[in-house]
């Protein structure tokens, strides 16, 4: 049932950018109306009720009657609670990466706010919020966990998203290595989306050094003709780099 209720909500959105001619991101939720993003719903009743639950709980709140409210994507940060301004995308399968310059594609989860008049009145996860530490007891840092598959392309990402999760790419320089995923910087990173309605995240650049990498996210879109994804303007960012223990060759 949900899945139907999912790709209803496709074809309804599909429908509307096709009619309308405006982006699918940020989405309008006007009255009488609800929305499904995997375990995310959110319903907004014709006398001003807005109800938005996940699976770690709901919130409320009456809006004047006949006003709408918007669903933006923003990265996954914030639920349960704001614990960390960082993400780390664990590959199912480690890349060996053979030295110089190559791009791999993954996905990472995204979160919905729920806007009215730019004021944030809810956040949601689609998907179950996991935490994991990245390196060691005493300089590890604290990340946003999702375990994802490895794409040589884009299009292999887009054929294989969740509800809930936007296309990821990365970009590894340097000496060969292992590399079992990915952290980075996310927080107020924007997130964009193509004329199809699929979401990315930023390009994330991976330099490999010795036992480690240093990664940065830019504010960069990893492929031409996206938008960003967000209501107003989003300047450009300048996140620091998150260094990022790598396994050891093997000989």
């Amino acid at each position: 049932m949900i899945a139907g209720l999912l790709q209803r909500g496709r074809v309804e959105a599909l429908e509307e950018r096709r009619i309308g001619g405006g982006r699918l991101y940020p989405k309008p939720l006007q009255p009488g109306k609800a929305e499904e993003i995997g375990e995310a719903r959110v319903s907004l009743s014709r006398d001003g009720l807005l109800e938005a639950c996940d699976r770690y709980g709901c919130s409320r709140a009456k809006l004047p009657p006949g006003r709408g409210v918007h669903l933006e994507p923003v990265p996954a940060l914030g639920r349960p609670e704001p614990l960390t301004s960082c993400i780390y995308v664990e590959f199912d399968a480690e890349v060996l990466h053979p030295g110089g310059s190559m791009t791999v594609w993954s996905l990472a989860p995204y979160e919905v706010a729920v806007t009215y008049e730019n004021v944030v009145l809810a956040r949601l996860t689609p998907l179950p919020s996991k935490i994991t530490l990245v390196g060691d007891l005493v300089e590890g840092r604290i990340c946003r966990h999702h375990r994802s598959g490895v794409y040589e392309s884009r299009e292999e990402a887009l054929a294989s998203r969740e509800p809930g999760e936007a296309v990821l790419a990365v970009r590894l320089s340097g000496p060969p290595a292992r590399v079992p995923g990915v952290a980075f910087y996310a927080a107020m990173l924007p997130i964009y989306t193509d004329e199809g309605g699929a979401l990315y995240y930023p390009l994330v650049e991976m330099r490999i050094e010795e036992a480690q990498a240093m990664v940065r996210t830019t504010s960069q879109p990893p492929t031409a003709g996206l938008e960003v994804a967000q209501r107003g303007r989003r300047p450009l960012l300048l996140q620091p780099a998150l260094p990022q223990p790598l396994p050891p060759r093997r000989p």
